[in-house]
């Protein structure tokens, strides 16, 4: 499941930077895995504004806030398998 939840992360990431290209804000998948990963997408997302220009055109909106939602939902899922494998396991710490 946590193999599942990356991809799915990754996948959102991608449909991110999509939808950054076609709004012409684009950033490449190099300077995120060289240059600052993860950071660097969220960075982007909230200084740059990479969905302006969703009334010409609206895939910008459709593949960004997809991709938003693959990311927050594979997050979610990989704290939830984490969560619930710590919780199966039986160990405590106290």
């Amino acid at each position: 499941m946590i193999i599942i939840s990356l991809i799915i992360m990754v996948t959102g990431v991608l449909l991110v930077l999509y939808s950054s290209e076609l709004s012409g804000k684009a950033l490449s998948p190099d300077d995120i895995f060289n240059k600052g990963g993860f950071k660097r997408l969220l960075r982007h997302i909230f200084t740059h504004r990479p969905f302006d220009g969703y009334k010409e055109d609206i895939r910008i909106l459709l593949y960004g806030a997809t991709g938003l939602l693959m990311i927050y939902g594979g997050s979610l899922m990989m704290v939830y398998f984490i969560t619930w494998v710590y919780a199966a396991s039986g160990v405590n710490y106290r």
